[in-house]
């Protein structure tokens, strides 16, 4: 395989990337939405180590779990701060 369809490849997964990772900001906005509702906590940090414990378990390389969950701790990230412009 040549790095032109090598790149294409990545770009394929790009599009592929981008529109979950929004569905998935757009479903933590949706929780956070309900949080607030019901008064509780918006962060929860217990829920946060699940999710990196979740993805560190399911997660089968060649990604490092360390840079797996720096991945997973921006995205978080994100959502926060998404959720913290509305």
């Amino acid at each position: 395989m040549n790095l032109e369809m090598l790149r294409k490849q990545i770009d394929d997964m790009d599009e592929q990337l981008v529109p979950l990772l929004n569905k998935r900001i757009k479903a933590a906005l949706e929780i956070g939405h309900l949080k607030k509702q019901r008064g509780d906590q918006i962060w929860v940090p217990e829920r946060e180590q699940a999710v990196l414990d979740h993805v560190t378990r399911i997660n089968e390389g060649p990604l490092s779990s360390e840079l797996l969950q720096h991945i997973y701790t921006a995205i978080m990230d994100a959502a926060k701060k998404t959720e913290e412009q509305i």
